[in-house]
């Protein structure tokens, strides 16, 4: 569903003691953080249902060791920043880049959609997108069984529609059976 609010990052954790966090990328575009950005506080992922729990303004920003860096100007402590860890931070969507064409869609518009394969059917819904190395990957959780991690490549995902919040995929049955099928076990070595 295209939402009011794009998400565009997730707090990861606070960093140091001057208030700074890292946050995991939502968005493709790295240059969409930049000082002076007002950025809306969510609780969840999907925005639709909920309203801003509050507001921050991004002072700087920078990349570390383990992704990108930001301070907030109402963030001064690393107890400050802590109260952010697990947070999501949007944009209006009229803040947003503009799209180039209607094949497009906001990253951030991903999370919570519904993940059906060809074969299996509903595998979950879509809990994060990650960047590992050069790759994106899909993290797909149905509480019931163990998340299931889809390359995010035109191979495996086969069509996505933003308004029904639907994302369609064809896997290979050794990429499903890592991680779904029953009766697997792990084995140990003695």
């Amino acid at each position: 569903m295209r939402q009011p609010y794009l998400i565009i990052a997730r707090v990861k954790r606070a960093h140091g003691v001057k208030g700074e966090v890292y946050a995991d990328i939502l968005t493709d575009d790295g240059e969409r953080f930049f000082p002076g950005l007002q950025v809306f506080l969510f609780s969840h992922e999907r925005v639709e249902n909920q309203q801003p729990i509050g507001t921050l303004t991004i002072k700087q920003t920078r990349y570390g060791p383990s992704g990108l860096l930001l301070f907030f100007n109402e963030c001064h402590s690393r107890e400050d920043a802590v109260r952010y860890n697990g947070l999501y931070l949007a944009v209006r969507r009229e803040d947003a880049l503009p799209l180039r064409d209607d094949t497009e869609f906001y990253v951030g518009e991903l999370l919570g959609a519904s993940v059906y394969d060809d074969v299996h059917g509903f595998l979950g819904v879509i809990i994060s997108v990650d960047s590992i190395g050069p790759s994106t990957v899909l993290a797909v959780r149905d509480s019931e069984k163990k998340d299931l991690f889809i390359p995010f490549r035109r191979i495996y995902v086969r069509h996505i529609d933003i308004d029904t919040d639907r994302v369609d995929v064809a896997l290979p049955p050794d990429l499903y059976g890592l991680y779904r099928e029953e009766g697997l076990e792990k084995k140990t070595l003695i």
